[in-house]
């Protein structure tokens, strides 16, 4: 059985939504997005690493930051 992520909202949608926009960086950018998701969809890793492409392993890592 997969296990979930519970994350703590340190910052909301919209705090998210807008560092977007003042980052310049394609990797921060998707970064964003990846939490942004997470945080939206109760997905495992591997659901969330599927369709980011970056690897399970890289995607619990920001999770947990």
């Amino acid at each position: 059985m997969a296990r979930y992520t519970k994350m703590i909202p340190h910052a909301t949608e919209e705090e998210l939504k807008q560092r977007i926009r003042k980052v310049k960086s394609f990797w921060r950018v998707q970064q964003i997005q990846v939490i942004i998701n997470a945080r939206r969809k109760n997905q495992t890793a591997e659901q969330l690493a599927a369709y980011s492409f970056l690897s399970k392993h890289r995607i619990k890592q920001l999770l947990r930051e």
